[in-house]
């Protein structure tokens, strides 16, 4: 019991490190670690184990119960990883009260957008918990807050989307700030979009996007502020707040230049040029990740996988390779002497005089150009030229 209990401890320490510290966070966690140890019948199980596939559920989502399945019971294991299955429903039931708990009761622009869209768009929060529940924090990013909101307005965001689209919002966003949003105007509805940029009579943005850009950049930005020597003098660490989260670390920045000294603003400067750098380093290396991941993605969609009404294609014999390598030899003839043809104007009607025959890989006793024949092929084609 000690073992689970230290696991389960280190889980409400992660929990609370994430949406808070609140008594009704641990208390909503306690109630689900006895739901999930209950839904699973895991008081059977090894307490240590037990411990961590709770632990893992609440992390990382219920793809996470896929390395455990040896060690559930089958019938139950089926049973929950169908859609819309008991499981999936308390794990989407757990982050939608940790929302309103922490979020909704901290920010009451946060708590009227969950409002506003479940009145109008009530699939669109379901398909976030839905997400939430199946991948965990897998999409909650630095800033589980910019993503939920992210996540809600941009409701085009597919689950496929999210290693591709949702990092590039993502990167724009946290670099440049609110106006970067127009550049993926394909996934948000142009009314949404429109009343995220919009002002006030005062000039101020006020829009749920902006208020989550501005809890995402306060705590960096005030402490590079602070060592920058920039004096906190008539709120000004709150207008460059509002600066950054609607223009970007560099841009944002700028627009408090006249409000401290060259000096302060000139360090204040290389700071946030440095954050830049490490910035676009990091997003650079997901969009590489995020290309490779497609490449494959490609790759096996164009190689079939092979079902059981196919027939599964023999090994190359030795002779069936020689063929191969020939025939690899001819194309790479082929493609030189093209090259050549661009270049050197050789006659259409040289190339192929000399072009050798190509033989059917079935064929076995047509003519495969030899070695020889190419050595040949292209002493008389350096003659024509």
């Amino acid at each position: 019991m000690a073992q689970r209990a230290d696991i389960l401890d280190e889980t409400r320490s992660e929990a609370s490190e994430t949406y808070g510290t609140y008594s009704s966070t641990i208390h909503g966690i306690n109630e689900t670690v006895q739901q999930l140890t209950k839904l699973l019948e895991l008081d059977e199980n090894d307490e240590k184990q037990s411990a961590e596939i709770v632990k893992n559920l609440l992390k990382n989502g219920r793809v996470s119960l896929i390395s455990y399945k040896d060690d559930l019971i089958l019938e139950i294991y089926d049973e929950q990883m169908k859609n819309g299955s008991e499981l999936l429903q308390l794990l989407k039931n757990h982050h939608r009260e940790l929302w309103e708990t922490q979020y909704g009761t901290k920010f009451s622009w946060f708590r009227s957008l969950i409002e506003e869209i479940e009145k109008e768009a009530g699939d669109v929060i379901n398909c976030v918990l839905t997400r939430t529940a199946e991948y965990g924090n897998k999409y909650m990013k630095s800033c589980p807050l910019l993503s939920i909101v992210i996540q809600l307005l941009f409701e085009s965001l597919s689950d496929n989307d999210m290693s591709t689209a949702f990092d590039n919002i993502w990167n724009s966003l946290t670099n440049d700030g609110l106006q970067s949003i127009t550049q993926y105007a394909e996934y948000i509805i142009e009314e949404i979009m429109n009343k995220q940029l919009a002002k006030t009579v005062n000039e101020k943005l006020g829009g749920p996007l902006f208020m989550a850009l501005r809890e995402y950049y306060r705590n960096e930005l005030f402490r590079i502020l602070k060592e920058s020597g920039v004096v906190n003098r008539n709120s000004l660490y709150d207008l460059a707040l509002d600066c950054v989260a609607e223009c970007g670390w560099i841009n944002g920045s700028k627009m408090i230049e006249r409000k401290t000294t060259k000096r302060n603003f000139d360090t204040l400067m290389d700071f946030v040029n440095k954050m830049k750098r490490s910035n676009d380093l990091s997003s650079s290396t997901t969009m590489s990740k995020n290309e490779a991941t497609s490449t494959t993605a490609s790759i096996n969609k164009i190689q079939s996988p092979i079902t059981d009404e196919q027939e599964v294609s023999p090994q190359l014999t030795h002779d069936d390779s020689a063929v191969c390598s020939k025939l690899v030899v001819v194309s790479t003839q082929h493609e030189n002497l093209a090259r050549m043809n661009e270049t050197k104007q050789v006659p259409v009607e040289n190339i192929l005089s000399i072009a050798p025959r190509v033989p059917s890989p079935n064929n076995q006793d047509s003519s495969i150009a030899t070695e020889s024949e190419l050595v040949s092929g292209d002493k008389r084609e350096r003659e024509n030229i």
